[in-house]
């Protein structure tokens, strides 16, 4: 039996919207490609450019697609929470499936790669725009190959998303829960599923406390003179910074699961972060802060691989500057609102 509901049925329009973009713009893609390799000259690229102006407009229904079905798949599985028997939450509806033996068996894989899609659909489509400004800036536009390559990487990444997301709203959703439906029970079977208690201790929430605040200053003290001071070259610590993002992303996970929501949803055993942004939803925009600026970091960091180039060389520091300047904000509003919220439920 199908579980439909206005939010799927809109889920599966927007899917099917993403899944047209996303093929036109594969086989436009790659036509243009080929086209862009062989134009030697600014006007045979201004040639070209004018004859896939529809692949450029494809990208930016496609980019306003990615950030709309994001939050609306998590719409989708909170409205199936009252309809899934024994699922207390968001986590519970996310693991309806497992033991069944009929199609239903697929649906926890199926939302495992969504949540993994989205963000890197989102991911794509910002790279995307950041590159085709810095290629809009040359004179030449020798920039265009690689910004069309990765406007097929971002194609073919909302295809398989789309795709997934509609297998999804069509299975039939047989009620075969997992023996811990609840968050509760899945995520408390032990103090953490993710960090190494023997090595850290039985009571590791101060040092993942202090962790979370030294990694997220430490962060924004190395951006702030790279996007500040126009005379540093940002180019050279984009790497380093990069791989400090990744591991700031890692800890403030850590740090929501194990110390934001059992506080602030104030049950000191319940770690469910479906749980913290539905019941706290100031804590959405902390995460949204959060992931902007990581995403920031990592957008500079592909235009000074993909854009180092000779004719966008003079004005790419300053547009790499701009995004370590917009994560350098993320990242301490971020910092400074979950403090906020913690400090007013201690």
């Amino acid at each position: 039996m199908l579980t439909l509901n206005g939010y799927a049925v809109l889920d599966a329009f927007f899917s099917l919207l993403r899944l047209s973009a996303g093929l036109a713009m594969v086989g436009l893609g790659f036509v243009a490609l080929r086209q862009y390799r062989v134009a030697a000259t600014a006007e045979q690229r201004q040639a070209v450019d004018a004859r896939f102006y529809l692949l450029f407009l494809l990208a930016l229904v496609l980019l306003v697609l990615s950030l709309a079905s994001w939050p609306l798949l998590y719409l989708l599985l909170d409205s199936l929470v009252a309809r899934t028997p024994s699922a207390m939450c968001i986590y519970g509806v996310t693991r309806l499936g497992e033991g069944s033996e009929g199609p239903a068996r697929f649906l926890p894989g199926l939302i495992a790669l969504l949540q993994a899609t989205k963000p890197a659909l989102v991911f794509l489509a910002g790279a995307w725009l950041v590159l085709h400004k810095l290629n809009q800036r040359t004179p030449s536009g020798n920039l265009a190959p690689r910004v069309v390559g990765l406007m097929l990487v971002l194609a073919l990444t909302a295809v398989v998303d789309a795709s997934a997301e509609i297998a999804y709203v069509v299975t039939p959703k047989q009620e075969q829960m997992a023996s811990t439906g609840c968050c509760t029970a899945a995520l408390n079977d032990s103090p953490s599923r993710f960090i190494p208690l023997g090595s850290i201790g039985a009571d590791y929430r101060q040092p993942l406390s202090t962790a979370y605040y030294l990694v997220h200053l430490g962060l924004a003290a190395a951006l702030a003179p790279v996007a500040l001071v126009k005379r540093r070259q940002p180019l050279r610590l984009l790497g380093p910074l990069l791989v400090l993002a990744v591991i700031s992303a890692v800890v403030a996970w850590l740090f929501f699961v194990e110390i934001a929501a059992p506080k602030l949803l104030q049950l000191p055993y319940h770690r469910c972060p479906y749980d913290l942004f539905a019941q706290v939803p100031e804590t959405i925009v902390a995460a949204g802060l959060f992931a902007a600026a990581t995403f920031a970091v990592g957008w500079a960091a592909l235009a000074g691989w993909l854009a180092n180039t000779v004719e966008a060389r003079p004005f790419l520091g300053q547009e790499v500057r701009n995004l370590l300047w917009l994560a350098l904000l993320g990242y301490l509003g971020s910092v400074s609102m979950m403090s906020l919220e913690l400090a007013l439920v201690s």
